[in-house]
């Protein structure tokens, strides 16, 4: 669910969200080889993401890393303006304890 209206073609203003989701979790290449080979700590459909936010807009993960760290928000107001990082205080994000006999890592 967005609050936005959506951009008409041609229109440079208006924010863009540039996450796949609100609330997605990192993915975190193990090392170099394993962009190759799929080697990922966390959400793999988000590794990509989660690099460039590393890299390009100078996001950093919190330390120790684990598979379920929140993504902040990459906004941009207008196609004029850079992007930015929002982060959530991590009283805004709800975590359920998942327990799953054929998945002991989720516990």
């Amino acid at each position: 669910m967005t609050v936005f209206r959506q951009r008409l073609p041609g229109e440079a203003q208006g924010p863009r969200i540039w996450n796949s989701m609100l609330l997605r979790f990192a993915g975190y290449y193990k090392n170099v080889r394993s962009e190759a080979t799929g080697g990922i700590l966390g959400d793999p459909v988000d590794a990509d993401f989660t690099k460039m936010l590393i890299e390009r807009f100078g996001w950093v993960p919190p330390s120790p890393r684990t598979a379920f760290d929140p993504l902040p928000l990459l906004l941009q107001m207008s196609e004029h303006e850079a992007p930015e990082i929002f982060s959530f205080p991590s009283s805004y994000i709800p975590f359920v304890h998942i327990r799953h006999h054929d998945y002991p890592q989720l516990d």
